[in-house]
């Protein structure tokens, strides 16, 4: 007694030997492989945003530290070169955060850290403080006078700052500490 093979439409066969559904051999992926293929590339596109992310952020740091040294830079050689020519007024002192001087043209300078706006400020003969620091940027800091007499009376000042980017997030923030010492020309101080 034989029995016939009978084809079912949804690629089943039915065989004497077991009488059972077999699944026939067919190109194509089965659903543990696709999802297998997703999680994969899931993963991929996941470590790709997360890298670019990243760089997009070490971008923005390092566009903030940029802006920050280079207004600092400006600050200290702007006061340095009036510095350099001028006569010393303020006494021998560790610590100060205002600076007196009278520059080349016979004017008496002041230079001023506003500790409670984050600002440096000028003053020429006693007229209205004029901010000379980026509106962006907060600053601290002070300066040291020290003067010698032997053999050569000389002037030395030492400008310490911290600049502060204060950004909306972390990434635009940025901070520098910065020092410059500047010796008058000036022999009599």
């Amino acid at each position: 007694m034989e029995i016939l093979k009978k084809k079912s439409g949804a690629g089943f066969t039915l065989t004497p030997k077991n009488f059972g559904v077999t699944l026939r051999s067919k190109g194509g992926f089965t659903l543990v492989e696709l999802l297998i293929a997703m999680f994969a590339f899931g993963m991929i596109i996941i470590a790709i945003s997360g890298v670019s992310q990243s760089v997009i952020k070490a971008q923005r740091k390092a566009f903030a530290l940029q802006e920050v040294q280079e207004s600092g830079r400006y600050l200290l050689e702007a006061i340095s070169k009036e510095v350099r020519m001028s006569t010393i007024n303020t006494p021998e002192i560790t610590s100060t955060d205002t600076l007196n001087i009278t520059n080349s043209k016979d004017e008496t300078v002041i230079y001023n850290f506003d500790g409670v706006n984050g600002k440096i400020k000028k003053q020429i003969d006693g007229g209205i403080w004029e901010n000379i620091s980026p509106t962006n940027l907060d600053l601290t800091g002070s300066f040291y006078i020290r003067k010698s007499s032997a053999p050569t009376p000389k002037a030395l000042v030492t400008i310490n700052m911290k600049i502060e980017s204060p950004g909306l997030r972390v990434e635009q923030t940025a901070n520098i500490y910065l020092q410059s010492s500047i010796s008058s020309r000036n022999w009599d101080y």
